[in-house]
């Protein structure tokens, strides 16, 4: 600690000689910063609630998506009658255009149904004109997922389940073109929904959240700096110093690979409040040290000798705090501790060096008087000159220094009250802490009224929701009678002795099917 007391005057020093450059590498730096701001990833999958070095999440990425999983787009036309022939006819354009989506493994859809059909009666692979032929096709093939009453009809792209964001949104986007370019008659309502088109919406709502945060925490700053920070010149100063060091902090989380999620989105204005406390112990210093009659160049150094040690003390317990979160084996919530301390480092660092470099040279240009002719030059009651000390004059204490003085006057006078309540609220803290419910649905987390949200929760009410667990088998030999007798015993055994699971499938249904319906062993095995 003693070495690191030695240094500050030495980097105060070091500010004074050279603020000019400081000035100028910290533009550099913002642009530095804003092309690592085009680096940071959205993230609100699976791996953001799993680390991806458990084995739940081996298992599902590597055992499930991988050989299993897919993910699908839904688009979900509704109107008067989904029946009509021209209506199916364009959603047989919107099908052949779908289709040659890179990404897309499949595309399932009324049309090709009623074409496939048409194909075996006709010859021709084509939606027929007439109505009652659609009707009948309609009402002997057409599988109730696709087409669910003569209001509403489905199509689905399906992609693999391992294909990145960037491509899952590139196929949302190109679907949508798609619909458009398919010439829908006029009354029906084309709805492009699914989970792949919700999570894409959710990350677009977490980036324009995030400025409407932003914008919120330096308007609020702005208030809060009128009326707590008006014995200083250039209040508001503080306020576009720590505004650099968030900039900062979004080129760090680009190079670094921290990743946006929805924890981490609630970190800039905590960072904004924190470093706004950082400019503002350099900002105040500063203006005492002039009070005291120190010259520019003085007040620099001994601001930085004397506030630097005590701020960095103050960045080093709020970092052991917020490194706490690293104890968390949820991946956003570290995120969310590596994305705290980073800010703070930025703010501090933007503080010392670029906020108290502003302040010596807008020192050095008052003295000039160039910014008292552009109007900018509002001194402070306590300060007229830097070579006389100038007595302030008494002042009626407001209503804050009245509180506080009440405050801190109880507090001393009753200790033990003080403890005691503070002890009893921490272990009520503590028992209520494990009351509290987790939520990881994504759709609970949402804005209820996104449209994304809604369009979603409306393709489940007409589709029915539901939800399925996949139970994978490792085996040498997937044919082998025992397991698959295993197999067959085990769903039922599931299907019958538990009320909430609906149906099974597995590798013996095939099997069944191709037995008409009698699952035999001892077939197999021959």
């Amino acid at each position: 600690m003693f070495i690191i007391k030695n240094i500050f005057p030495k980097l105060g020093v070091f500010v004074k000689d050279n603020t000019v450059p400081i000035i100028l590498i910290a533009l550099l730096l913002i642009i530095i910063s804003f092309q690592g701001a085009q680096l940071i990833e959205m993230a609100s999958g699976t791996d953001t609630f799993v680390s991806k070095n458990s084995k739940v999440y081996q298992n599902y990425d590597y055992l499930y998506l991988n050989h299993f999983g897919t993910d699908s787009i839904v688009v979900m036309v509704e109107g008067s009658d989904v029946t009509e022939p021209e209506l199916l006819k364009a959603l047989d354009r919107a099908y052949l255009s779908v289709q040659k989506i890179p990404g897309v493994v499949e595309v399932t859809s009324p049309s090709t149904i009623i074409k496939e059909v048409n194909y075996q009666m006709t010859g021709r692979s084509t939606i027929p004109d007439d109505s009652e032929t659609i009707d009948g096709i309609i009402a002997s093939t057409m599988p109730s997922a696709l087409m669910p009453d003569d209001t509403h009809a489905v199509m689905a792209v399906i992609m693999e389940g391992t294909v990145s964001d960037s491509t899952k949104e590139e196929v949302l986007r190109e679907t949508e073109i798609s619909i458009e370019l398919a010439n829908f008659p006029a009354g029906y309502n084309v709805i492009v929904t699914g989970d792949s088109a919700f999570r894409i919406a959710m990350d677009e709502e977490m980036n324009s959240t995030m400025i409407m945060l932003l914008a919120l925490s330096v308007l609020l700053m702005i208030v809060a700096l009128y009326l707590v920070f008006k014995h200083v010149r250039w209040r508001l100063l503080p306020l576009p110093i720590v505004l650099v060091g968030i900039i900062f902090t979004f080129g760090a989380m680009g190079f670094l690979g921290i990743p946006m999620t929805m924890v981490s989105m609630s970190a800039f204005p905590v960072l904004i409040g924190i470093g706004i406390d950082y400019s503002i112990q350099f900002h105040n210093r500063i203006e005492e040290e002039h009070a005291h009659g120190k010259t520019e160049d003085e007040a620099v150094i001994d601001t930085i000798k004397h506030a630097g040690p005590a701020v960095l003390n103050a960045l080093i317990i709020t970092a052991l705090g917020f490194s706490s979160l690293f104890a968390s084996t949820v991946p956003m919530t570290q995120d969310f501790g590596k994305l705290l301390i980073t800010g703070i480092v930025m703010c501090f660092i933007s503080s010392l060096f670029l906020g108290v470099a502003v302040l010596y040279g807008f020192d050095k240009l008052s003295k000039m008087n160039i910014l008292g002719r552009l109007g900018f030059n509002k001194k402070s009651t306590h300060h007229e000159t830097h070579s006389t000390v100038v007595v302030e004059e008494e002042h009626e204490p407001d209503f804050l220094e009245k509180a506080l003085k009440a405050i801190s006057t109880f507090s001393m006078r009753n200790p033990i009250l003080v403890l005691s309540i503070a002890g009893f609220l921490c272990v009520g803290g503590l028992y209520a802490d494990g009351l509290v419910g987790t939520q990881t649905d994504i759709q609970a987390l949402a804005p209820q009224d996104m449209p994304a949200l809604l369009e979603l929760e409306h393709m489940g009410e007409i589709l029915g929701g539901d939800d399925q667990l996949n139970l994978i088998i490792k085996t040498d030999d997937n044919a082998d009678p025992e397991l698959l007798e295993w197999i067959d015993e085990f769903s039922e055994h599931e299907v019958d002795g538990r009320r909430y699971i609906q149906d099974s499938s597995s590798i013996v249904d095939i099997v069944k099917e191709a037995n008409f319906g009698v699952f035999y062993p001892e077939i197999i095995s021959r």
